[in-house]
Order: C-alpha cells, then structure tokens, then sequence
C-alpha cells in the first residue's frame, strides 16, 4: 500500500492537552485528515469503524484499559488501521507487547513535532516506526527508527523545559 492522497488520522489518549497538540499540527497540514480523538476503547472501535483511519496514535497508558487490548481490539474492528504508539514512557517490555499486538510504530511523546508527523507519514505508507531507543531496548529489528532529540513535542509547544523553567 502507497501512502493514501490524505492520510486519515485519530487519537486514542486520555490528556485532552496532548491531543490537542497533535490535531493542530495535523490539522495544518494538508496532507492529513484530522478524524478526532477519543479517550476510551469503546470509543475507539466506534468511532474507527466509521471514520476508516489510516494511522490511530494511541497512548500506552489509559485508566483502566490496556494498550495491548485496544491494539487487538482495533484490528478486529477497523482491521486497515495501523496503530502507533505516542507514550512518555519507553520500557522494554512494553515496547515489544505493544509490537507484538500489532503497533507499527512507538514513539515517545517527548520527540519533535517533525519527528512525530514523519512517523505518521511513513507508518501511513507502510513502514514500522520506533524511536531509536525503544526499538533499540525492544529489539524491534524490521523497524526503522527517527531519533531526533529534543526539544521535544510537548515542550516546545507549552514553551517550557523539562526543568518547568520557561524556555528562552
């Protein structure tokens, strides 16, 4: 599969802030349709299977809910959407649950917005992407990985650094 004209992307994450970010950097750029976002696995499955997402960036961590089930759970409901992990949190042992359910690609929120929006792009187009640690930790070998530093996604947009200091 190319990469589709528009590619069609929505969110699973249980921070409005965070989902936020990624609908008004998607949604600037035309080579995205914005489908929304949704905070639940009910939810998910509804809404996938009516908007058709080509790529659904999803958070690891969800109140009550397990990333590893809502990937599976997706594959049964919109069974051509990829998943791509957006998470703070990068351990072994999730990445490769997460990759063995079926994520095409784990990222850490804290990379660039342009990292982000690339993985999307080429997750659309058929290709698995991991951040350079996760996939290193994980052993993810038919990944291929962006490692760009940061500042990162979150931080640049909220202007602020790890350290809470305003940056400059």
């Amino acid at each position: 599969m190319g990469v589709p004209s528009a590619i069609r992307v929505m969110c699973v994450e249980d921070n409005e802030l965070v989902a936020d970010v990624l609908a008004r950097k998607l949604s600037g750029d035309p080579a995205f349709v914005w489908l929304g976002w949704v905070s639940d696995a009910q939810a998910l499955c509804e809404k996938a299977a009516s908007e058709n997402p080509h790529v659904v960036c999803m958070d690891l961590h969800m109140p009550g809910q397990d990333a590893v089930d809502m990937i599976r759970r997706l594959s049964r409901c919109a069974p051509g959407a990829r998943v791509m992990i957006l998470s703070g949190h990068d351990a072994p042992e999730s990445v490769r649950a997460v990759a063995d359910a079926g994520a095409w690609g784990y990222l850490s929120k804290a990379e660039d917005s342009r990292a982000i929006i690339e993985a999307i792009r080429r997750v659309a187009a058929g290709e698995k992407m991991f951040g350079a640690y996760a996939a290193m930790m994980a052993r993810v070998d038919t990944a291929s990985s962006i490692d760009i530093k940061p500042p990162g996604f979150l931080q640049r947009v909220f202007g602020r650094r790890s350290n809470g200091k305003n940056a400059s």
